[in-house]
């Protein structure tokens, strides 16, 4: 059973995703425009964003990093390497991504089926957030995806399996 949380993350200093921003890249409009964010060179982020973007989601950010720097909850799963991504993920329909009962039923929703979902070497995190897309405030989530290992290597094999995973849960 993969680790999951929650979060909600609004007000008081917390981030706002204003979209478009400089950079900014619609997937959904222009699906060959891929090749423009960097961190899509890695072919397991690359699928993850083109099947994210297929459906009723689509991608404003993303990052991708391998570290052996753990926190403390991190470490009590006895690994020494994380390879861990972000994306942020809004609902295309903009009356939709305006409801914030909705979006936080559909962040918890994730979440359990996610509690459910292997690998065991994996922790996922949801962040319900404000966002300003096209001059439209709503909603939108940070998915935080961390696979472990005692090598770079499996640390990454988990992070592959637990980011298919996610993809499967969120289109679903």
């Amino acid at each position: 059973m993969m680790w999951a949380e929650f979060d909600i993350e609004i007000g008081g200093g917390a981030p706002v995703l204003v979209v478009p921003y400089p950079g900014y890249v619609d997937l959904i409009s222009a699906t060959d425009s891929l090749h423009a964010i960097p961190e899509a060179r890695d072919l397991a982020l690359h699928g993850a964003l083109m099947r994210l973007n297929s459906g009723a989601l689509m991608t404003a950010k993303c990052d991708l990093w391998t570290t052996t720097e753990l926190n403390e909850e991190e470490e009590e799963l006895g690994f020494t390497h994380k390879h861990a991504s972000y994306i942020d993920l809004l609902l295309r329909d903009t009356n939709a991504r305006t409801h914030f009962d909705s979006c936080e039923q559909t962040m918890r929703t994730w979440t359990n089926a996610l509690r459910s979902s292997p690998p065991e070497t994996a922790m996922i995190s949801v962040v319900l957030r404000s966002c300003e897309v096209f001059d439209v405030a709503g909603y939108y989530w940070t998915i935080y995806i961390s696979g472990f290992g005692g090598t770079e290597d499996a640390a990454r094999n988990h992070w592959e399996q637990a980011l298919d995973v996610t993809c499967l849960i969120l289109n679903s």
